[in-house]
């Protein structure tokens, strides 16, 4: 209610600002016979008024530019047609605006567009939202400006093809790493850089030739790891669902668990399994060992909907119910495999060397089957255990 009552006043005040001096009424002799002397009159009574401090400053001055504008007016029409002055009705047109209409038309956008209720946001909290994405915006903008300019500037593009990575712009971000390349060809974090961004670009897809960097940077410096980690993810897409296992429980198993990372690779191990590649016997996961039956195709699905905790929860009874099975009544070649390649997935490199020992012993007659457990050994890097 207070809000509208201040609202009131002040609407009221500014309209009799504008008004007090149009309707008063001009002192003016009576020989008289033109309007320059009521003009002349009316910006002497605005001089008057703003001194007693009747009307703001800024109120007088917009009075005195209309008076002085219709002073002129005035002066033309007088030495040209002679025609009479406005009228009373548009006087009493232009009061009606200043009092009726232009508060009814602020008040109708107001309530529109405004709202009382809503707290007050300072200028400054408004251009801190702002500021950030703003310096961004203008980075780009003078960075790309001086790149246009100077084309050759090694340094510049690989300053900015972090931001492009950063706004998602992944196809410039490769190019901009491919300039810098061009400038300093050796340089391994322009390598990693270029080879992300081309991920990026493709849909998460490795593709040959991002492959052939990656390897690149991995023979040149091992202790990177982002190599390893795309590596692990061009495994996974080629189907070498044994070595993409491999390489990631590696990798995880050396990862600060902290690093931010460390959650997507795992979410990409959890797939794999979740997919039974190698569990439920296919042919592209243990080629050299047949195809023995597992899971059924709806156990498959049923267990990629589960958690991963209760997917691996899972798993785990499955490797160890065919550990205790074959222990106690030995299996077939492509059963051994199973368990070896179970193993490695859950990340158990000693419980998988020694199922590669226990295998060989159960397999000691049969030339053939201790062969592809020897194969299978030397894939996965596995020395038999005692």
């Amino acid at each position: 209610m207070t809000f509208w009552l201040v609202l009131a006043i002040l609407t009221a005040a500014v309209a009799l600002a504008v008004l007090v001096p149009l309707a008063r009424s001009p002192k003016v002799s009576p020989d008289e016979r033109n309007d320059e002397a009521v003009f002349r009159a009316q910006l002497e009574e605005i001089q008057k008024d703003l001194e007693r401090g009747v009307i703001a400053p800024d109120m007088a001055e917009a009075a005195k530019i209309e008076v002085s504008r219709r002073l002129l007016a005035a002066h033309k029409q007088n030495q040209g047609d002679h025609q009479s002055a406005p009228s009373k009705m548009r006087m009493r047109i232009v009061q009606l605006t200043a009092v009726v209409l232009v508060p009814l038309a602020a008040l109708g956008m107001y309530l529109q567009y405004g709202s009382p209720e809503i707290p007050d946001q300072p200028r400054a909290e408004r251009l801190a939202e702002t500021a950030g994405q703003a310096d961004l915006e203008v980075l780009i903008a003078r960075t790309e400006d001086h790149l246009k300019e100077n084309p050759n500037d090694g340094q510049g593009w690989a300053v900015i093809a972090p931001v492009y990575m950063r706004t998602s712009q992944f196809d410039k971000a490769r190019r901009a790493y491919a300039q810098a390349l061009s400038q300093f060809p050796e340089n391994l974090d322009f390598m990693v850089g270029w080879a992300e961004a081309s991920i990026f670009a493709n849909e998460g897809q490795v593709s040959d030739e991002v492959e052939k960097v990656l390897r690149r940077i991995n023979l040149a410096k091992p202790e990177m790891l982002q190599p390893y980690y795309y590596l692990a993810m061009a495994m996974g897409q080629k189907g070498q669902i044994n070595e993409a296992l491999a390489a990631w429980n590696a990798l995880l198993k050396t990862a600060d668990q902290n690093a931010p990372w460390v959650d997507a690779a795992k979410a990409q191990r959890d797939e794999l399994i979740a997919r039974g590649a190698v569990i439920s016997g296919e042919a592209e996961a243990i080629p050299a060992l047949g195809q023995p039956a597992g899971p059924s195709a709806e156990e498959v699905e049923a267990a990629a909907e589960m958690s991963a905790e209760d997917r691996n929860e899972m798993i785990n009874q499955m490797v160890v119910q065919l550990d205790e099975r074959l222990n106690e009544q030995g299996g077939s070649v492509s059963e051994w495999g199973r368990l070896i390649q179970a193993r490695i997935i859950l990340g158990e490199q000693v419980e998988a060397a020694k199922a590669v020992a226990r295998a060989k012993q159960n397999l000691k007659d049969d030339a053939a089957a201790l062969e592809q457990i020897n194969q299978l050994a030397a894939s996965l890097n596995l020395s038999p255990a005692e």
